[in-house]
């Protein structure tokens, strides 16, 4: 019971979703998570939802992914050195999502013992997947043939930039010499020498002449601000000193009583007529502060004119410029030298950028002659002689008579046949392309999932057999997961384990194991997550 349930959850959990799941199995949303190890390191990767956690061997947060075909897919393809790249849908060279690097060694129940290379959803994302993935995982065209076919893509494509920059700079060229005056003259700075020094020295006087009014200016605006400053503070105080003559005056009496401490005070001229002095003197030194902000802002605006008049002196400037020699102007010099700088520059760029395209198509025959000799025919021909070798072989064991050998001849063939036959043909075919993958390919090599082979009404005599066949035709050095209702007393010499509880996958006396198991993982996920948000 729920044998398909745990194996398609187990490829769910790299996300590599079958074909066909049990809705009711995906209602009850299954978190999983599974530990595995690549050349003796380490792994655990957790699913939960749509999220997809991997951990290293201490167990720290190595990725958190929410999408697979572009967070998880490239990451596990790092992982198990799975470097294929092919056109997606929209034309983009990619790397093909986890389906492709499980494809030849999983076998689904509910698809694949009707037709290979279709034992999970999504395959058709990427166009050319089936010969492409059969080329590749045989070792056709391995990961050398892929890793340098993307060099030189990416060579061509610095290339293509290269030659949209060259044509860009020669425009710049081209216009520039347009808007340059065609008047074709040999430059003689020394004509030009006193004009030269004679503008340098202006620009050098205006220069000088502009910072001293900028420095006073500077000064005069912090005056005003001080004095400004404290216009506000004499013009508050003496507010106040009137507000109190007026009480004194006209709300007091001759004598006033303290209400805290009883004691009593005159309120006398004398008394009224020294706080009409602090307002007298308020108002004079208002007055005189008054005086000196008018004498700072007609300074200020005196410096202000002065800057200005700098301004016209420009003139002076430009009539240097136009100072002729025959038919030269100073102007046209200083232009000409200008432009030829700027020409100088393109041209030195241009050359720059003539030599990396030369490097580039130098670079780019290199790799191209790599890449095709890794689409070597030769080799083609031995990996192919290799599984006809062994599906013939497999064929015969497991009985399979009446299928054309045209029918399986390519290694990405799609194997055809009827009734109880096409089972076995297609695990003479499976067995043969394990053994192909095996010897040649350059590539990981996942372990085997076979999902109940006992497929089409089987006879007792044939399921035998094909039990068999499948424990005396495992690849060495492979591990191997199958889902099998019975054994027909073939011993596998192998773990196994039984599933007993209808609608139970998980136990219930494993259950607080498992949950203490998850707890960790779980959490860092959580935590992840939260700092995301």
């Amino acid at each position: 019971m729920g044998k398909s349930s745990l194996i398609k959850t187990l490829m769910s959990s790299f996300g590599a979703k079958p074909a066909k799941i049990s809705d009711a199995w995906m209602k009850l949303n299954p978190m999983s998570l599974v530990r595995f190890s690549i050349d003796s390191q380490q792994y655990a990767i957790l699913k939960e939802g749509h999220s997809y956690a991997v951990f290293d061997a201490k167990g720290g947060l190595m990725k958190l992914c929410t999408s697979v075909i572009e967070e998880l897919g490239p990451f596990l393809a790092e992982l198990v050195d799975f470097k294929i790249t092919l056109p997606d849908k929209k034309n983009n060279i990619v790397v093909p999502p986890p389906p492709f690097i499980f494809l030849p060694f999983y076998i689904d129940q509910d698809k694949s013992w009707g037709e290979n290379w279709a034992g999970f959803a999504g395959l058709s994302h990427m166009k050319q997947g089936r010969d492409a993935i059969a080329f590749y995982h045989t070792g056709v065209r391995g990961n050398e043939y892929y890793t340098t076919k993307n060099a030189l893509v990416k060579s061509k494509e610095e290339y293509d930039k290269m030659v949209l920059e060259v044509k860009a700079v020669r425009g710049l060229i081209s216009r520039l010499a347009d808007t340059v005056s065609t008047v074709d003259f040999n430059i003689n700075v020394e004509l030009f020498k006193h004009e030269v020094e004679e503008l340098l020295e202006e620009c050098g006087r205006l220069k000088e002449k502009e910072e001293a009014h900028k420095g006073k200016l500077m000064d005069l605006y912090n005056v005003v601000i001080a004095l400004e400053s404290q216009y506000k503070i004499t013009e508050a105080a003496m507010l106040e000193s009137r507000k109190d003559y007026n009480f004194a005056t006209n709300r007091l009496p001759d004598h006033v009583e303290c209400p805290t401490c009883g004691a009593e005070y005159e309120n006398s001229f004398g008394e009224r007529f020294a706080i009409a002095m602090d307002t007298a003197r308020c108002d004079e030194l208002l007055l005189e502060i008054n005086e000196q902000l008018t004498i700072a802002r007609d300074k200020i605006e005196k410096e202000n004119r002065q800057l200005n008049e700098t301004t016209q002196e420009v003139a002076k400037i430009h009539g240097i410029l136009l100072k002729r020699q025959g038919e030269i102007r100073l102007k046209d010099i200083i232009e000409k030298e200008g432009a030829n700088q700027v020409r100088t520059i393109f041209s030195d760029n241009l050359s720059t950028l003539r030599s990396d395209m030369f490097s580039n198509r130098e670079k780019q025959e290199e790799l191209e002659a790599k890449w095709r000799s890794f689409d070597d025919k030769k080799k083609k021909k031995e990996i192919e002689k290799y599984y006809l070798e062994h599906m013939e072989a497999n064929l015969h064991s497991l009985e399979v008579k009446t299928l054309e050998r045209s029918a399986y001849k390519a290694l990405q063939s799609s194997i055809n046949e009827t009734g109880s036959t096409l089972p076995r043909a297609l695990m003479a075919y499976y067995f043969a392309i394990f053994e192909t993958i095996n010897k040649f390919s350059t590539s990981v090599f996942c372990p085997l999932v076979i999902d109940s082979p006992d497929q089409q009404g089987q006879d007792k005599a044939n399921i035998g057999k094909i039990y068999q066949f499948i424990k005396e035709h495992q690849p060495a050095n492979s591990q191997m997961i199958l889902v099998i209702e019975e054994s027909v007393d073939i011993d596998f010499e192998c773990k196994v384990i039984e599933l007993n509880e209808k609608f139970g996958l998980l136990q219930r006396k494993e259950y607080d194991q498992v949950v203490e198991d998850l707890r960790p993982f779980y959490n860092q996920v959580l935590s992840a997550q939260n700092k995301l948000f």
